[in-house]
C-alpha cells in the first residue's frame, strides 16, 4: 500500500496533483488546506487514471482520493481526523487515520497533546487494541516528532524505536506503543523536514527551521507484519520541481509531500 499526504497551502495546480498521480500511483492520496472549489475539477481528471475523490462528512479539513477497486468502509469522521477501514479478501483489513491538526500559532503545545490524547483514546475505542489490528496514521500534527505530543505516555505514545517495548506501565494505567517511521528521514541533513519556518518563539535559543510536522505513526501489529517498508519527501514529479535543494526553496506549498509505503509479509 502507497500512501500520499500533502498539505497544499490552497496552492492548488491541478497539473502538478496529476502529475504526481501519474508519476507515484498511490493507493491512496490525501490533501489539507484544498480548495474545495478544485475538488470537482481534479476528480474530473483523476477520474480517467482510475481514482475517486471519497467524500468524508463531518471530516472538513481533509480530502481523501482512492484508486477506484480499494474497498472503503467509512468511520469516525471528526472535524480534525478521518478514520477509514480498508478492506482486503486476501489480506486482513487496514485501518488509516488521516488527520490535519491545528497550529501552534492558534493553539499552545499543551492543548494539542490534549487532543492527541483524547484521538489516542478514540482510536483504541473505535478499531481496537495496536496488538491486534492493523493501522496506522498519516497527516499534519502541527508538532515534531520528538515532542512531547507524539512521544509521551499521555500523548500518543509513539516511539523512534523500531523493537520497542510493545507497551509501557505507569503507577495506574498501560497503554502499547506505537511506532514513528519518521524517524528515519532525520538521516538526511540537506533539509530534514516537509516545512521550513522558525519556531514559534523566534529565540535564539531555538534554532530549528526545518520541520516534520507531516508524519507517519504505525502499531505494533503493522509494524510485525511489514516485510519492506519506504518513507520519503517528494522533491520532483516527471515534469515539476517541487523542492530546490541548493537554495532550500519550496514550491507550490510551504510543505512537501510525504510519501509511505510499505508491503505486509
Amino acid at each position: 500500500m502507497k500512501t500520499i499526504f500533502w498539505n497544499l497551502k490552497k496552492n492548488n495546480n491541478i497539473e502538478i496533483i496529476q502529475d504526481i498521480f501519474i508519476c507515484e500511483k498511490p493507493d491512496v492520496m490525501i490533501f489539507c488546506e484544498f480548495d474545495n472549489l478544485q475538488i470537482e475539477e481534479l476528480s474530473n481528471q483523476i477520474n480517467k487514471l482510475n481514482y475517486i475523490y471519497l467524500a468524508t462528512p463531518g471530516c472538513n479539513r481533509i480530502s481523501i482520493f482512492v484508486k477506484v477497486d480499494l474497498n472503503i468502509t467509512l468511520m469516525n469522521q471528526e472535524y480534525y481526523y478521518s478514520f477509514i477501514r480498508i478492506s482486503d479478501l486476501n489480506e486482513e483489513d487496514i485501518f488509516l487515520i488521516t488527520l490535519h491538526l491545528s497550529s501552534q500559532m492558534y493553539h499552545h503545545i499543551d492543548e494539542l497533546k490534549s487532543y492527541i490524547r483524547e484521538l489516542r483514546f478514540n482510536i483504541d475505542q473505535s478499531i481496537g487494541d495496536s496488538l491486534e489490528k492493523n493501522f496506522f496514521i498519516i497527516g499534519d500534527f502541527n508538532v515534531n516528532p520528538f515532542e512531547s505530543p507524539i512521544i509521551a505516555y499521555d500523548g500518543l505514545c509513539a516511539t523512534n524505536g523500531r523493537k520497542p517495548s510493545k507497551s509501557v506501565n505507569t503507577i495506574k494505567s498501560k497503554k502499547n506503543v506505537y511506532i514513528n517511521p519518521t524517524w528515519k528521514l532525520y538521516s538526511r541533513n540537506e533539509f530534514p523536514g516537509t516545512i521550513k519556518y522558525k519556531r514559534p518563539s523566534g529565540s535564539s535559543f531555538d534554532v530549528i527551521e526545518w520541520h516534520y510536522l507531516d508524519q507517519v505513526i504505525i502499531n505494533q501489529k503493522l509494524n510485525e507484519n511489514i516485510k519492506e517498508e519506504t518513507i520519503y519527501v517528494l522533491e520532483n514529479t516527471k515534469n515539476y520541481k517541487l523542492f530546490d535543494k541548493l537554495n532550500g526553496k519550496v514550491f507550490y506549498s510551504d510543505h512537501l509531500p510525504l510519501v509511505y509505503s510499505f508491503i505486509r509479509s
